[in-house]
């Protein structure tokens, strides 16, 4: 079945976009050029005053500089009882974390957790409150290897669900490469991806149909993947993943 891996990835590809069901753009930020390690010493230094960052013009630079940013925010009506984000973009979509910018995100004056261009969210909460008031600070460090970089913040509320069947069947897909390296069949796996996939309606995106045939194919994965194909023996774990230490656990553990 020549191929049956590009379309499974091409159907990946939707599956990910498809699990954004609302976003929604944050207000501009303000900011302060200087390293602080807290939100209270950023607040405390009044000799720096706060400056006002337009999102839609300005960049921020420089080799081996710091900043600090700070919005806060109203979680909406709309949004209420569902799983809500923080997506962060700098506009830097590909390239190696030399190159990239690096942020400690704090909520509401607790930090939270490393952001980079291999980590672009954050849960908020499971379970958004109207009327509930944020303050998000970043810590942030522009690289030795820098270039002009943007500042975007966005809400994002995600299906969980859809976002669950694209794990599904992206990580075993990943793991193709491996797998033919140790000369492992990939055939098996790839007949129940694609027969999973074949599961799915895309006709009409969102929809109740979608949503019942996204239940569907996890359910399918489930038992013929999951369970009826695992069990080896021999089997040796392999995992996939950045190969990358949560910068807000070491920065937890250094105090």
């Amino acid at each position: 079945m020549y191929f049956i891996d590009k379309r499974i990835q091409v159907i990946c590809d939707e599956l990910r976009r498809e699990r954004i069901r609302d976003r929604s753009a944050m207000g501009c930020w303000s900011y302060k050029k200087g390293l602080y390690f807290r939100p209270e010493e950023a607040e405390a230094d009044t000799a720096n005053p706060w400056e006002h960052f337009d999102c839609a013009h300005r960049h921020w630079y420089g080799p081996d500089k710091h900043y600090w940013f700070r919005t806060s925010f109203t979680m909406p009506q709309e949004l209420a009882g569902k799983p809500v984000r923080l997506w962060l973009s700098t506009q830097l979509e590909s390239g190696d974390d030399g190159r990239n910018p690096q942020f400690l995100l704090f909520v509401n004056g607790r930090v939270t957790q490393g952001l980079d261009i291999n980590h672009r969210d954050v849960l908020l909460t499971e379970h958004a409150k109207p009327g509930e008031v944020y303050q998000l600070d970043l810590q942030a460090y522009t690289g030795v290897l820098y270039q002009e970089f943007r500042l975007f913040g966005s809400l994002v509320e995600v299906d969980r669900e859809v976002e669950g069947l694209y794990y599904d069947l992206q990580v075993p897909l990943w793991a193709f490469p491996r797998m033919e390296e140790m000369k492992l069949p990939t055939y098996p796996v790839e007949k129940v991806l694609n027969d999973a996939i074949n599961l799915v309606d895309l006709r009409r995106v969102p929809s109740r149909a979608f949503s019942d045939s996204v239940h569907q194919a996890r359910l399918y994965l489930k038992k013929a993947l999951y369970e009826d194909l695992a069990g080896s023996n021999e089997a040796i774990a392999t995992c996939i993943g950045h190969t990358h230490i949560d910068v807000a656990w070491l920065w937890t553990v250094a105090q």
